[in-house]
């Protein structure tokens, strides 16, 4: 901060005398003895000059053409030292900083320049150690804040220090927090946020569309945790950048988890998951959902969530989570794909497993929606094959079933080009919803089944996987080789070693219709249309 005029004006130990022009909201950078008669190009602005007049012209028309200069250049004022060459401030001088506006100072013989410049330092030096114990200050009363009220509080009191608009989102542009008056930023934030993939190294985001926004990434150990948005910073207070950063590290800590801590829940929440999938009737069940947010006796709806490889040229998962860490634990063996669709589902109580070549995700009833709207708005511009399939609400104990019709809702959004499938659009699972009408419909086309899935050449020739993309595209030889990756010669010979252990001909509809219900009640891939 710079030392004001009047305050030098007004130490008695000085003896300065202002002779023309104003002190009044005049700063001084520093105090510079000069004695040449064209000092300008030694100036950077906000000096105040001090000479002696020692190489000062007698022409009134020169003298007026120095102070010009020295306008001209930004100077803040002219300490003239009488007393060596001039007894007086010279005619010339006086009336052209009068006229110029310029400060002119009158510095007696005994002061030397010395003392003027030393007490400039001084006083800097003082006014760098208030700006120091402020900003010390105000990162304390920040920490505190943070502690005591979390991240509303730390974004309030930001936003009082800073006198700025802040904002806090997660990194899909979720609202995390906001500061009084702060509305109208949250919608430019979230687009900016969610508009594409930022890859994991971004730190700073460029918004070149709103102008004063600036937007931090809240980059944490594991990943990023979320993005710091404020709007209005004064940039010429060096104290508020130090603020910003300190609250940006906060925050930054306030969202990070220890990783332990983490890995920890992670493998609690797919373990969890395993039990429901594997063994619903097993004891403590109900316990393990009700200590990862499940109420008692709550309906569950299962995610069937496959396709997230990145875009081209993108690094979604990247930017959301890291690849698996060496020594992490976890059972799932791609952790960073279970690890990214668990931070978009943050604050929704949720168990997440690898499976089936996607990631399972099962969410209480009430929260079936909210979950859909996460994972749907992380998708969209990061994977372009990604889906999510979507069972109807069930209880624990039909959890494998809910996960079977969940992956056919996501193999009916896949072939509908759709982002998003739901079990209870297609007409077959409104038939299989009813327990007791599933479970009799299994009981009697199952047996035709039982052969094919025995069979060793089954697993071989992918054989399960085969007749249910022949089912789901109607019989069609070249869509369906197709979507199997075959040839069409090779997709006949697996459908007719399917005909040839179930003894069942796929030309007759009745029998495809019992070979669909029958995989549709064995929790196995099935096809869209009965």
């Amino acid at each position: 901060m710079p030392v004001p005029l009047e305050w030098l004006l007004g130490r008695p130990a000085l003896g300065l005398r202002l002779l023309a022009g104003s002190s009044a909201g005049i700063d001084v950078e520093w105090a510079h003895a000069i004695e040449l008669v064209d000092p300008s190009p030694w100036l950077a602005g906000g000096e105040l000059i001090l000479t002696t007049g020692l190489r000062m012209p007698r022409s009134v028309a020169e003298q007026a053409a120095y102070v010009d200069r020295l306008v001209a250049h930004g100077a803040a004022g002219l300490a003239f030292g009488v007393g060596i060459r001039w007894a007086e401030v010279p005619r010339g001088v006086v009336d052209r900083c009068a006229a110029a506006g310029l400060a002119l100072l009158e510095v007696p013989l005994p002061t030397p320049f010395i003392a003027i410049t030393q007490a400039v330092a001084e006083r800097l030096a003082d006014e760098r150690e208030r700006a120091l114990q402020r900003v010390v200050r105000l990162q304390q009363s920040l920490t505190r804040t943070t502690l005591r009220e979390g991240m509303p509080g730390l974004v309030r009191a930001l936003a009082k220090a800073l006198d700025a608009a802040v904002v806090v989102v997660d990194d899909a542009g979720g609202l995390i927090a906001r500061s009084p008056g702060a509305n109208a930023l949250v919608t430019p934030v979230r687009r900016a946020v969610s508009s594409k993939v930022h890859p994991a190294r971004t730190l700073l985001l460029d918004v070149p569309d709103e102008p004063g926004l600036e937007l931090h990434a809240l980059a944490g150990r594991v990943r990023r945790e979320g993005w710091l948005a404020v709007r209005g910073l004064d940039r010429s207070v060096p104290e508020s950048r130090i603020v910003l950063n300190h609250a940006i590290s906060v925050a930054t800590l306030d969202l990070d988890e220890p990783t332990e801590l983490e890995d920890a829940r992670a493998e609690l929440r797919a373990a969890a998951l395993d039990l429901v999938l594997d063994s619903p009737g097993a004891a403590g069940v109900t316990g393990v959902l009700a200590r990862v947010g499940f109420a008692p006796e709550e309906e569950l709806v299962v995610l069937f969530v496959d396709g997230l490889a990145p875009s081209p040229g993108g690094d979604a998962v990247a930017s959301v989570t890291t690849s698996s860490r060496p020594g992490s634990r976890g059972t799932s063996p791609e952790p960073s794909q279970v690890a990214a669709v668990s931070a978009w589902l943050a604050g929704i109580p949720h168990l997440a497993v690898r499976r089936d070549g996607g990631v399972v995700v099962a969410v209480p009833a009430k929260a079936a929606d909210p979950a859909v709207d996460a994972v749907t708005r992380n998708l969209t511009g990061r994977f372009a094959s990604g889906v999510v399939g979507v069972s109807a609400p069930v209880s624990p104990e039909c959890a494998a079933d809910a996960l079977a019709s969940a992956c056919r809702a996501a193999g009916a959004a896949r072939a509908a080009g759709s982002q998003v499938g739901r079990s209870q659009e297609l007409a077959l699972e409104g038939v299989l919803a009813d327990p007791e009408l599933r479970l009799r419909l299994g009981e009697l086309t199952r047996p035709s089944l039982d052969r094919l899935i025995a069979d060793p050449a089954a697993t071989e020739q992918d054989l399960v996987r085969t007749l249910t993309a022949y089912l789901d595209h109607e019989g069609s030889w070249e869509r369906a080789s197709r979507a199997l990756g075959v040839h069409r010669h090779t997709l006949r010979n697996r459908i007719a070693k399917v005909e040839s252990l179930t003894g069942l001909s796929l030309d007759v509809p009745g029998n495809r219709l019992v070979l669909s219900l029958a995989l549709a009640t064995t929790g196995a891939p099935t096809p869209r249309h009965a």
